[in-house]
């Protein structure tokens, strides 16, 4: 074999080794990748994973702590915020709850929209001739002006609020100042039956804000959200359908009171008057939007 032809051999298996080193260098690039691209998607779940920590950590420390009452003999003791999570879970797998709540809303934001137009349009609140602390409190109340028709303001946005049910806990916390204050009055002045309304108006719109204590809980307790199940919390009401009840039950009050020319309050039972029959319609309203959307519900069922 002369030299050129064993040079030329040479130079083949030189290529031919290149050649593998190159294949063996792209095998290994194709490995690296593949390998970034696994720890890419192992850090993805982990992300995922470290988003659910909060309610894994959570049941991991009620059962620490649990344990630990149990080896050291002492009495569990139950925060007030765990009761209340315990109660209202199981009232919100409750339809009746819902309803009750939502006409709830309805009832106090009612009560709030006569007192407040009469606040709007600067009329007196009471009949002037009438005397007494708790009336010439009224009086003295009606002579401060503006502040007389800003707190009906505040009455008639805390009603409207309630009646739009998904804001209802903005109406709710507006409210629940306003009525303090009107409890506060009535009870010092001696007005019992005003009283009595008052202070259940009080009570109802306290239990509204319980009903969202998850939405608020973190301002007064410090103990954690309770991990619910995803079914704990269901679509039990159709909330459309009883927002165009607030709406409908609104515009036919301020329909009337617009006709009527001022705040319309029955004196009596008027059967001659139109205007008469608006307030039973108002009453029954809720009724209807319950059989509509019973009646929804069976079919879709």
């Amino acid at each position: 074999m002369t030299d050129l032809q064993r040079r030329g051999r040479d130079d083949d298996v030189d290529d031919l080794i290149i050649g593998h080193a190159h294949d063996d260098t792209r095998a290994q690039t194709i490995a690296v990748d593949a390998m970034f691209d696994d720890d890419r998607k192992l850090r993805i779940a982990l992300d995922a994973i470290v988003t659910t920590t909060p309610s894994v950590t959570s049941i991991c420390e009620h059962s620490r702590r649990a344990t630990a009452h149990r080896v050291s003999g002492e009495p569990r003791r139950w925060h007030p915020a765990r009761r209340m999570d315990h109660l209202l879970t199981g009232l919100r797998r409750a339809r009746w709850a819902h309803l009750c709540v939502i006409n709830l809303r309805f009832l106090i934001g009612f009560a709030f929209v006569p007192a407040a137009m009469k606040k709007l349009l600067d009329q007196p609140f009471t009949d002037p001739a009438n005397t007494g602390p708790f009336h010439g409190f009224l009086h003295a109340f009606h002579a401060t002006g503006w502040f007389y028709q800003l707190v009906g303001a505040l009455q008639l946005a805390a009603a409207v609020l309630l009646f739009t049910q998904r804001r209802a806990l903005l109406g709710a916390l507006l409210a629940l100042p306003i009525l303090t204050a009107i409890v506060g009055l009535c009870w010092s002045t001696r007005v019992v039956p005003t009283a009595i309304v008052a202070t259940l108006m009080w009570l109802g719109t306290l239990g509204l804000i319980l009903w969202d204590l998850d939405r608020w809980r973190g301002v007064v307790f410090d103990t954690p959200a309770p991990v619910r199940s995803p079914d704990s919390d269901p679509a039990l009401v159709d909330l459309r359908l009883w927002q165009a009840c607030g709406a409908l039950i609104l515009a036919l009050y301020g329909g009337v009171c617009l006709a009527h020319g001022g705040v319309y309050r029955p004196r009596g039972a008027d059967l001659g008057s139109p205007a008469f029959y608006v307030l039973p319609t108002i009453a029954a309203l809720p009724v209807v939007t319950w059989l509509i959307e019973r009646t929804r519900r069976r079919r879709a069922a």
